[in-house]
């Protein structure tokens, strides 16, 4: 079969051929059948053997969503090992959020699995760079490790890529190898590096670390030329609740320069106090349409904070006690002995598709 282009059939991708929706469809159903028909289970393996692209995608697009079901479990044994799950996993045209999901996953099944998505990237010495994964690709699978994975195992695959020619691909592997590492040291040397992106991911990659060297640093960044650096920092300090990081961010809404005062918004919607209402409506008349939209935001995420308060609040009052709970259970499995068996259905004929060789067309059999 002709292989698709890349990036066109992705999990969560809209733009899927005529063809793949026909396919998923037909795995959907499958599926859905999977408990009672015997059958379901060897159409999926037959699927992943002979579509191969048309599998990988719309079992991907399943095991996305959370849940467990026998389904789902032999769809992650077909999938951890098939040749084109990196391809999904990296595709950037699908959410970042399904690409995490199934990784999360797989990782589960097989516990090398971040260590074989990690080489998909750059190598330090060139042996893999023509198949590797670039740009976009990089980009997604870099986040995605970074979310699936703790722990300094990956460090020595991926450390290099912090010198990396792509400017955005070295900021996203500072950060992944910082918050491994967690070492108040190597973000300092990262500090004296050109690019201000890796300098303010460098800083970030401390937070949650209350050790006094990644604090003095935090303090040292306060007065920081880039506002990047600065605002990370300043949250860092509200992390570990040091009391004076509140005025420096305050002291940063009124700086002269708009990117400052549109990081300390930012920072302040972070911080989530409803004390700061004030200081971002005041943002929200900035003479800056970058300060105003970030102030904007920030305000919203505030109110959106307090309405969950209130509703969790609100909520917990309504529960019923832990008396009236057990009464009610006693009440229903009384209700329930009481029941007439329902009658059992006569089994039905299941008939489950199955693609020919080509891809062309379906049939069905019993």
């Amino acid at each position: 079969m002709k292989p698709l282009a890349p990036g066109v059939a992705g999990f969560g991708n809209s733009t899927m051929t005529a063809h793949q929706e026909v396919v998923a469809s037909f795995v959907d159903r499958a599926v859905e059948e999977f408990p009672d028909n015997p059958l379901s289970a060897e159409f999926l393996r037959r699927l992943a053997r002979e579509l191969p692209q048309e599998f990988c995608a719309a079992a991907m697009r399943h095991l996305e969503k959370p849940g467990e079901s026998g389904a789902y479990r032999l769809m992650s044994v077909l999938l951890v090992r098939h040749p084109l799950v990196f391809d999904q996993i990296a595709n950037p045209n699908s959410g970042r959020d399904a690409s995490v999901g199934v990784a999360r996953r797989l990782l589960a099944l097989d516990r090398s699995f971040d260590l074989r998505l990690a080489r998909k990237l750059p190598d330090s010495v060139g042996v893999n760079h023509r198949e590797a994964f670039t740009g976009l690709h990089a980009y997604r699978v870099l986040d995605v490790l970074n979310d699936v994975t703790s722990g300094t195992r990956l460090v020595p695959v991926l450390r290099h890529l912090v010198e990396s020619s792509d400017d955005k691909l070295s900021s996203k592997a500072a950060l992944f190898v910082g918050k491994r590492l967690q070492s108040a040291a190597w973000a300092r040397k990262l500090l004296k590096h050109r690019d201000q992106r890796i300098r303010a991911n460098a800083v970030e990659s401390l937070w949650g670390t209350p050790d006094p060297a990644s604090l003095r640093l935090f303090h040292d960044c306060l007065y920081d030329e880039n506002n990047r650096v600065m605002g990370n920092a300043g949250f860092g300090l509200h992390i570990v609740n040091d009391p004076g990081v509140i005025e420096a961010i305050l002291r940063m809404t009124r700086d002269a320069r708009p990117s400052f005062r549109s990081t300390a918004a930012w920072v302040l919607g972070r911080m989530g106090n409803p004390g700061f209402a004030p200081d971002l409506k005041r943002l929200v008349k900035d003479k800056s349409s970058a300060v105003r939209g970030t102030a904007l935001r920030a305000l919203i995420e505030l109110r959106r904070k307090e309405t969950a308060s209130a509703q969790e609040i609100a909520a917990t009052a309504a529960r019923i006690s832990a008396e009236e709970s057990e009464n009610l259970a006693r009440l229903a499995t009384a209700l329930e002995s009481k029941r007439e068996p329902e009658p059992v259905p006569e089994p039905e004929l299941i008939y489950i598709p199955v693609p020919r060789l080509d891809g062309s067309s379906f049939t069905f059999r019993k």
